[in-house]
């Protein structure tokens, strides 16, 4: 009965170790998965992008509180600017002469949309004035068709802006990133932001923090020598009750032997002696 409840014990045991085993491994798999696809983007995407996405990481405060500095987004590429502009016509809800559909008015050659929908893009702009282009991601606030080029050659111009009202970056306009603006046409344009990406952002966080890197480094390196020190001292309890139950099973050999009468020792003498004797003759 004791020995099927240790079995039962030692069963448990197992289990559970597989069980935390998986969870290890699933952590740092995912892990090793995630920076294998940010390696392969960066390698082999000549335009940034895997699979039509791009996954970049917010660096300044200008859209704060829609992505908070740290947050990786989720990039696509826009397949159509002329798409594009239509669902900014639209407004949030998508659907033609409604409230929120945006204001037209008309030029020269022009049209220009204002007050649409939502929309956040990605683009190559010089915001320090500098000479050199960097990556921003600010809303659209109007959208200007230039009818007498084609699409691709500088048709739609885009004016965007941050959205945090209280920005170190903006400090020039007194923090609010909504006065601060920026124009291009199409061929700026990176792509247009989906979403944020949680499990980036966390895996981002963890290899930019050094505490995050040293977390990785000791949680296998500790776990390492837990389960070696488990073992170790398992197999040192297994070794002392293999001796215990020896000891055990030769005290009650002699405890059996101490109980015969000397007839009976004597006799039993005589029946070893002899079977060792038939056994020599055999052969």
């Amino acid at each position: 009965m004791e020995k099927s409840n240790e079995k039962v014990a030692t069963k448990k045991k197992s289990k559970a170790k597989k069980i935390f085993n998986w969870i290890i491994a699933s952590v740092f798999g995912s892990l090793l998965v995630a920076i294998t696809i940010f390696n392969l983007v960066n390698k082999f995407a000549s335009d940034g992008f895997i699979f039509g996405s791009q996954y970049p990481m917010v660096l300044t405060d200008s859209m704060e509180p829609e992505y908070m500095v740290g947050d990786v987004l989720i990039i696509n590429k826009v397949k159509s600017y002329a798409d594009l502009v239509e669902d900014y016509r639209l407004g949030n809800d998508g659907v033609e002469n409604t409230d929120d559909d945006a204001v037209i008015t008309t030029g020269v050659g022009t049209i220009t949309l204002a007050d649409g929908a939502t929309i956040d893009l990605t683009f190559l702009y010089d915001i320090a004035g500098i000479g050199e282009e960097f990556s921003v991601t600010h809303r659209v606030s109007k959208i200007v068709i230039r009818e007498d080029l084609e699409e691709g050659s500088g048709r739609f111009v885009f004016t965007t802006h941050g959205i945090n009202t209280d920005s170190e970056q903006c400090s020039t306009n007194g923090g609010d990133c909504t006065n601060q603006t920026q124009s291009f046409d199409e061929r700026k344009i990176i792509g247009r932001v989906q979403d944020v990406n949680g499990f980036l952002t966390v895996v981002y966080s963890i290899f930019t923090s050094p505490w995050g890197l040293l977390a990785l480094i000791l949680i296998p390196a500790i776990y390492l020598i837990i389960t070696s020190v488990i073992d170790i001292v398992k197999t040192m309890s297994e070794k002392e009750e293999t001796i215990s139950s020896s000891n055990n099973t030769s005290l009650a050999k002699d405890d059996l032997l101490s109980q015969l009468s000397p007839k009976d020792l004597e006799r039993l003498k005589k029946e070893l002696l002899n079977e060792l004797i038939d056994k020599g003759d055999r052969k």
